[in-house]
C-alpha cells in the first residue's frame, strides 16, 4: 500500500529527528601526541557533511517535476520543465531558455496533432498550449485548450481528467511550443523547440 505524499512527510521528519537525537560519544583515554615539523604539509580538502536529498515520491518516477513528452507521429520528445507545483513542491524557473536550448521536435509531414502526455499516466484537469517565434511566452499565440477549471478548496468533485492532450499543429515554421496543465492539486509547464516543415 502506498501512502499519499502528504502522509509521508511526517514520517520523514520523524526519522530525521530520531537520527539527530542519537547520543554523542566521547573519546576515551589520553589524546595521541601530535608530531610537528618545520614544513607543514598542505591541507587536504575534506568533504563537508551533506544533507541527504529531499525524498521524492517514487510513484512519480523520482522526478520533480515529472517528465512530459510531446509527440509527432511516432517520435516523442521530453519537454523542458518550467515552473510547477507538484507533490508538495513548487518551483519557479523565472524564464524559459532560448529556442536553441530547448528540446527539438521536428513534426512529421501529415502527422496531425501534436500529442502531450505526462509520464506515469499522471492525469490533469485542464490544459492549454501556445506557440511563438521566441522563448518569450508573453508573445505567444494560442494553439488550443481543454478541460474545466477546478478548485479543490470548494469541496466539489473534480471534473473528468485527461491522460493526454491533442494539441493542434502550429503553422509551418520554426517555433517554441508551450503546454501548461492544471492538476487536481498543482500545475506543470513545459516547452519544446518545434520545427514544422
Amino acid at each position: 500500500m502506498k501512502l499519499p505524499a502528504i502522509a509521508r512527510i511526517p514520517l520523514v521528519v520523524l526519522l530525521l529527528a530520531a537520527c539527530s537525537l542519537a547520543p554523542a560519544t566521547q573519546p576515551t583515554g589520553s589524546p595521541e601526541p601530535v608530531a610537528t615539523s618545520a614544513v607543514t604539509p598542505p591541507a587536504t580538502p575534506t568533504e563537508r557533511p551533506t544533507r541527504p536529498p529531499a525524498a521524492v515520491p517514487t510513484e512519480y518516477g523520482g522526478q520533480l517535476p515529472p517528465v512530459a513528452t510531446l509527440s509527432s507521429g511516432d517520435v516523442s520528445i521530453a519537454g523542458y520543465p518550467g515552473s510547477f507545483c507538484f507533490a508538495d513542491t513548487c518551483a519557479d524557473i523565472g524564464g524559459w531558455p532560448t529556442k536553441a536550448d530547448l528540446p527539438e521536435l521536428t513534426a512529421g509531414p501529415s502527422s496531425g496533432d501534436l500529442v502531450f502526455e505526462i509520464a506515469d499516466q499522471i492525469s490533469f484537469v485542464t490544459w492549454s498550449a501556445a506557440y511563438g517565434a521566441s522563448s518569450n511566452d508573453d508573445e505567444s499565440t494560442p494553439l488550443g485548450e481543454g478541460g474545466d477549471p477546478f478548485d479543490p478548496d470548494t469541496g466539489g468533485s473534480p471534473p473528468p481528467q485527461f491522460l493526454n492532450a491533442h494539441v493542434p499543429m502550429p503553422p509551418p515554421g520554426d517555433w517554441v511550443v508551450w503546454v501548461w496543465v492544471d492538476l487536481e492539486f498543482g500545475d506543470l509547464s513545459y516547452a519544446w523547440h518545434v520545427i514544422v516543415p
